[in-house]
């Protein structure tokens, strides 16, 4: 399968994430299970212009095999510039959420 330029679908895959008219979700595959965290601060940061790679990310933040907890992620996140809080709600309860928060849990 081939999107309208003729590019294959997987392809187009790797490129990012795009949400109509809005920026592209950069996308960050991880290669260990322990770093989703660390991939999804990748994308999220790419999002809003701080374009940084996953290699770069594992090289300043150290993990343990076990991954990062919220705290370590809420850290990591604000030594990028970014602004963050850690929420509670229920699985149901993100079906009311805006779209741009509509991914957590995926």
């Amino acid at each position: 399968m081939t999107g309208g330029d003729g590019v294959h679908a997987p392809a187009l895959a790797l490129q990012g994430l795009q949400f109509g008219w809005r920026r592209k979700l950069p996308l960050q595959r991880q290669t260990e299970a322990a770093e989703c965290g660390l991939a999804c601060l990748a994308m999220v940061a790419g999002f809003h212009g701080h374009a940084v790679e996953l290699s770069a990310l594992r090289q300043r933040f150290a993990l343990s095999m076990k991954g990062a907890t919220l705290a370590r992620l809420i850290e990591m996140a604000d030594a990028l510039g970014l602004a963050s809080r850690p929420l509670r709600l229920e699985l149901d309860e993100l079906i009311s959420l805006p779209r741009r928060a509509s991914c957590i849990g995926t």
